[in-house]
């Protein structure tokens, strides 16, 4: 993370109260520095190419430019920057558009900040974090330190997560079913993810889920 330096995170949230609350939490924080606190997305995404942050923390009821597509912007124009999505809504239909715009992390207003610092550091690391009511725990994937998915073992895990089973991945990319079996728990022992819902997450945090 960082290579031992300071941790740069902007915030970008309308509301002064929860500004404060964060700006607090990461004052605590040795490891990591508010950078800047905004509070509307079009001043953030300005921001954001001035300061240069690790993560943006945005809330997901922004005006002008909503949370979802503020991280989508970022994403698209400011990829060094990870994004962490603050918002209301815990649904699993809303948190998986949220990763689908290019967001690392989903972290509930209702959350501990201890969960919120964790979903910082998860997504600094390549990772993500989810904490919803649709998650019996928060769920924090962050790839083992040099052992980053190959190219197939990725291929797998999307197809994984699109729904298809070993068979039709192996057909689809050419593989014996064994091979499918191997790549999936390589992936599966890389990432640290013991079911196919967290492989789900894992690949709408990548944005695979949308290129279909």
């Amino acid at each position: 993370m960082n290579n031992g330096k300071h941790l740069k995170v902007l915030l970008v949230d309308n509301y002064p109260l929860l500004r404060e609350a964060v700006y607090s939490l990461i004052e605590e924080r040795d490891d990591m520095v508010l950078v800047a606190s905004e509070t509307s997305s079009v001043r953030g995404l300005r921001m954001i190419g001035q300061a240069k942050p690790d993560v943006a923390v945005i809330d997901s009821s922004l005006a002008e430019l909503d949370g979802l597509a503020l991280a989508e912007r970022i994403s698209t124009d400011y990829p060094a920057t990870k994004v962490v999505v603050l918002g209301t809504r815990e649904d699993r239909a809303h948190v998986q558009r949220a990763l689908a715009s290019g967001a690392r992390a989903y972290v509930s207003l209702r959350s501990r900040g201890a969960q919120l610092l964790q979903a910082i550091s998860a997504a600094a690391e390549g990772g993500m974090y989810v904490d919803s009511t649709d998650a019996a725990q928060p769920i924090s994937i962050i790839p083992k330190s040099g052992h980053r998915l190959t190219d197939r073992e990725a291929d797998v895990v999307r197809l994984v997560a699109l729904g298809h089973s070993n068979r039709e991945i192996a057909s689809q990319i050419g593989l014996t079913m064994k091979s499918v079996e191997a790549y999936r728990s390589r992936a599966c022992q890389k990432l640290a993810v013991r079911s196919r819902a967290e492989l789900v997450k894992y690949a709408a945090a990548q944005g695979w889920l949308n290129q279909i």
